[in-house]
């Protein structure tokens, strides 16, 4: 079992409102590793069984456009002055199957705000970003 006692407090990203799908996860890390680039794990210190793989957005769609309702700049702590661009947006990675390409998340990406360290699943309603953007062989 992996212990989490040894994560510094400023690398822990909490989701107060958690993620869909992830009942009772609510503090994460993110895990990254040179040999995976783009790709990260976002890991739940709660229950080490709980990870997602994620890819900045804009590694998949270079004009990833964020739309943010005020509801979720609350959530997000977002200032006043603070510039968009400054926020991490991961899409989640949806790994290939038999009869599956490997996709992605552009629907509902991962939000994260590194001044506050805290993050949200954020749907783009009314957006034309797809929940299963297939991703192209490198």
């Amino acid at each position: 079992m992996q212990s989490w006692n040894h994560v510094p407090p400023e690398s822990v990203v909490t989701f107060p409102e958690g993620i869909p799908g992830l009942a009772g996860a609510r503090k994460f890390v993110i895990l990254r590793s040179e040999e995976m680039e783009p790709i990260s794990v976002l890991q739940a210190i709660e229950d080490e069984h709980v990870s997602l793989p994620v890819i900045p957005v804009h590694a998949v769609d270079g004009d990833y456009r964020i739309a943010l309702s005020a509801q979720d700049r609350k959530t997000l702590a977002v200032g006043e002055g603070q510039n968009p661009s400054s926020l991490v947006c991961l899409a989640v990675l949806i790994l290939p199957g038999a009869e599956t390409p490997a996709a992605c998340n552009l629907l509902a990406p991962i939000v994260i705000n590194p001044a506050s360290m805290r993050g949200k699943q954020v749907v783009q309603i009314n957006s034309s970003y797809s929940a299963l953007q297939p991703l192209e062989a490198a």
